[in-house]
């Protein structure tokens, strides 16, 4: 019963410029990348071949970008309740869909909600986790708590039928 209430206790709210600034890379990336390609708008044989090789670099660019633009969101965890917002809209959605929780020292965290048949992943920046002023050796308490989630959510399926 105390881990029940613990889960409903615990109250993490993300920052609004460390999901701003990783949207704005994103953006960045893709408009980098939206100015390589208007050399195909006058191609010419001489650079048929730099252009060639040029192209994994600008697929590169727009991939990592839409996966800035998407996955990094505000989140909070409230009474039991995961609620993200990627662009305008909140989507909410119970602890116990969470079933994949990452961290990357420098590079942020990763979780990813299995919840009415979607599969949603989060990215959350290092700024959200405190990261970017001192390094901790064991992972903040966010982190923490979403990985004790995450086990208690994987022992409750395998116990099932």
């Amino acid at each position: 019963m105390a881990i029940e209430k613990a889960t409903q206790d615990f109250k993490f709210e993300s920052t609004l410029l460390a999901t701003i600034l990783p949207k704005w890379f994103g953006l960045m990336f893709i408009l980098v990348s939206v100015d390589g390609l208007k050399v195909w708008l006058h191609p010419s044989w001489d650079r048929l071949p730099y252009m060639i090789l040029l192209i994994p670099l600008h697929v590169l660019l727009w991939a990592s970008g839409g996966l800035f633009l998407y996955g990094f969101c505000y989140i909070q965890i409230l009474n039991g309740q995961l609620r993200f917002r990627r662009f305008f809209v909140w989507t909410s959605v119970p602890l116990e869909s969470i079933a994949r929780v990452g961290f990357r020292r420098g590079l942020g965290m990763y979780v990813r909600v299995d919840y009415a048949g979607k599969r949603h992943w989060l990215i959350l920046p290092p700024d959200n986790l405190q990261l970017r002023v001192q390094l901790r050796p064991s992972p903040p308490p966010v982190i923490q708590f979403l990985r004790e989630v995450c086990r208690r959510n994987a022992e409750k399926s395998e116990s099932r039928p």
